[in-house]
């Protein structure tokens, strides 16, 4: 407080404080979201090797296919090939013996794989619910910066998490806004302005997170690209290269689970012990 004296009397005026949000901690949501995000990890390393499966059975079959002088269409533009070996051109072959044998020794491996890859998918799905935790921890862990006393920032909390929804946009500023995260939590370091967090080299493994989660992005639309132009009438050709696309996204994805992983618990940890350096009384 300051005191100003007017004539005989004294006037107390409160002097200007800094005003900081309330620091809060997100340890448990941290450590629930780097399991999750392994559990995805795991989930898609497994549809990987499914998908590897797939490939190596559509082969299979092709290979004896042509052995036979014919080539079945597909059936399911979503990938089902179980009644292939079914195709009515098959039967109009000279051997029509031999192709009705091979199609019923394909016709169960062809139904197990149909049904173990739509389970797997099925088990992906757990991206959406982790995805939506992953933003909710990002809107906090921004928040908190203004906590530790970071001042200039690039964006509010809300756009922080608007940018991955904004075309063009999101290709690149949720990663600025992840570095300046990264940046403001670092114990030990004056990072308070922004003269100061440009200094700073951004960590390796910021870059390779993020590199991982565009080529994740764009793999992913280009699979939806592709899958768009199997019909009936696609081959069996295609049909592998399908399964190999599917292998690369899956392949990437658990890449970037696993990078997240390690992103969020590095920053919770950076906070956690820069709260402890700046704040009056520790952070549990």
């Amino acid at each position: 407080m300051m005191v100003h004296e007017r004539g005989e009397k004294m006037v107390i005026v409160p002097s200007a404080m800094p005003v900081r949000t309330p620091f809060s901690s997100n340890h448990t949501l941290a450590k629930v979201l780097v399991v999750l995000f392994l559990v995805a990890a795991t989930i898609d390393a497994i549809a990987a090797y499914s998908d590897l499966m797939q490939a190596d059975l559509i082969s299979s079959m092709l290979i004896e296919f042509e052995q036979l002088s014919f080539e079945p269409a597909a059936t399911d533009k979503h990938g089902s090939f179980r009644d292939a070996a079914y195709d009515k051109q098959a039967f109009q072959t000279t051997d029509t013996v031999a192709v009705t044998e091979a199609a019923v020794d394909y016709e169960d491996g062809a139904r197990i794989n149909d049904d173990r890859q739509a389970f797997i998918g099925l088990l992906q799905l757990v991206w959406l619910p982790v995805f939506v935790l992953f933003l909710i921890w990002f809107y906090k862990v921004h928040s908190n910066l203004l906590a530790l006393g970071i001042k200039e920032l690039n964006s509010s909390a809300r756009m922080a998490v608007a940018y991955f929804f904004i075309p063009i946009i999101c290709l690149y500023k949720p990663y600025t806004i992840a570095a300046e995260i990264w940046k403001g939590s670092t114990p030990g370091v004056d990072s308070t302005t922004i003269s100061f967090r440009r200094a700073m080299n951004s960590p390796g493994l910021l870059k390779l997170w993020w590199i991982f989660w565009i080529v994740s992005g764009i793999v992913s639309f280009y699979l939806l690209r592709f899958e768009g132009t199997i019909t009936d009438e696609s081959s069996m050709e295609a049909f592998i290269h399908l399964s190999w696309i599917l292998l690369v996204a899956d392949m990437i994805s658990a890449g970037a689970a696993i990078l997240t992983a390690l992103v969020v618990g590095q920053i919770d940890k950076m906070q956690r012990q820069k709260s402890e350096w700046i704040l009056p009384s520790p952070v549990q």
